[in-house]
């Protein structure tokens, strides 16, 4: 058998026996630890949250860049194929007036 006696650990705080009773942790008050750690958990999923949100924006705004980029890439191969067209037609009616 050992000499030292065993600290009961409480219900209070699970770890008062692991960290001891000096520890300034446990002095302060575990209900106010845990408020404060509750507090926190509460900011920091704040945070997260408005993070989301911001991200959610960020990816819709780029779809609308994708998608107006591709509009106006098959805008401008629309206009260029026109464009040709059109040239050929001149070209043609310049080295053959008679052909009109």
């Amino acid at each position: 058998m050992s000499d030292t006696a065993e600290t009961p650990q409480t219900a209070a705080s699970p770890f008062a026996a692991l960290l001891g009773a000096g520890n300034p942790f446990l002095a302060f008050g575990a209900e106010a630890w845990r408020k404060a750690v509750a507090d926190h958990v509460a900011r920091v999923e704040a945070v997260t949250d408005e993070f989301t949100r911001a991200e959610a924006q960020g990816v819709a705004h780029t779809r609308t860049v994708i998608d107006e980029s591709a509009r106006l890439a098959q805008e401008t191969l629309s206009y260029a194929a026109q464009l040709s067209s059109e040239w050929r037609k001149m070209m043609f009616a310049l080295v053959n007036p008679s052909a009109r």
